[in-house]
């Protein structure tokens, strides 16, 4: 068993590589990246064998060509870390229910050895609007529907409340925040995790890109004005409000036009 084992999720397009890289940064940490699939049906003793395999490894994300086109970890040495911090990453990919529609074995090591979460949460707007162009761009991304986006959306706000109803530390990070200071953010992650996360700005978007997003980004309104909400439909917001605005009003983001 490593000394400390953190749970990282959020609704799908939230950050949530974005967090499991970074925390990766760290030299006594690895963050596994989306392997309940693989898991599926295991003991949780089983589980964190393979978990600690995979940190010793890489494999979760190096066999895989996609991840290996915008990953540049530094030489590290995986197989010989004193690992600190054991991390898995899933975003919520399952559809209502909260914990309890958690499947095994994470929803077990979830009930009995986690202790702290790290959740992202972003603009419901800017999670479909990034969900359509990563199918538009990108050939590894099953294509999901507005209903589905927002039932992820609304599954990770309930396991929130099921994670703190249990007795674990929950960390939530907005999405916005985090483009918007990520300085910020890194000693909010590096004090929950208790470590000093070193400077960060994630593989997966250019410099370039990133500069566009943080003009234009709002901690309410998202990216407001950004080429990405292109992908967005009139009828698109329109399904969005009626199925979220309550919610998305209580975590202070607006979903009105502007």
């Amino acid at each position: 068993m490593p000394k400390d084992f953190l749970f990282v999720t959020g609704a799908p397009r939230s950050g949530t590589t974005y967090v499991s890289d970074w925390l990766t940064q760290l030299e006594d940490a690895y963050c596994v990246h989306e392997v309940l699939t693989d898991l599926k049906c295991r003991p949780a003793e089983e589980a964190f064998a393979a978990l600690n395999a995979y940190a010793s490894s890489g494999a979760d994300r190096l066999d895989k060509v996609r991840q290996r086109e915008f990953l540049s970890w530094p030489s590290k040495g995986l197989e010989t870390r004193d690992l600190g911090l054991l991390a898995w990453k899933e975003p919520v990919a399952w559809e209502g229910g909260g914990l309890d529609a958690v499947p095994d074995p994470l929803g077990s090591l979830l009930r009995t050895h986690c202790s702290q979460a790290v959740v992202t949460v972003r603009h419901p707007f800017d999670v479909v609007a990034s969900g359509r162009r990563r199918e538009a761009t990108t050939s590894n991304w099953r294509p999901l529907s507005v209903e589905a986006h927002c039932a992820f959306w609304l599954s990770t706000l309930q396991l929130i409340r099921d994670l703190e109803r249990q007795g674990c530390a929950v960390l939530v990070l907005r999405w916005e925040d985090l483009l918007a200071d990520a300085g910020a953010n890194a000693a909010r992650l590096g004090e929950f995790v208790k470590r000093e996360l070193p400077a960060f700005g994630g593989y997966e978007r250019e410099p370039e890109e990133l500069a566009s997003m943080r003009a234009c980004v709002h901690p309410e309104r998202g990216l407001v004005g950004h080429a990405s909400r292109t992908y967005l439909t009139e009828s698109d917001k329109q399904e969005i409000r009626r199925l979220l605005l309550a919610e998305a009003t209580e975590l202070g983001y607006e979903l009105q036009d502007f």
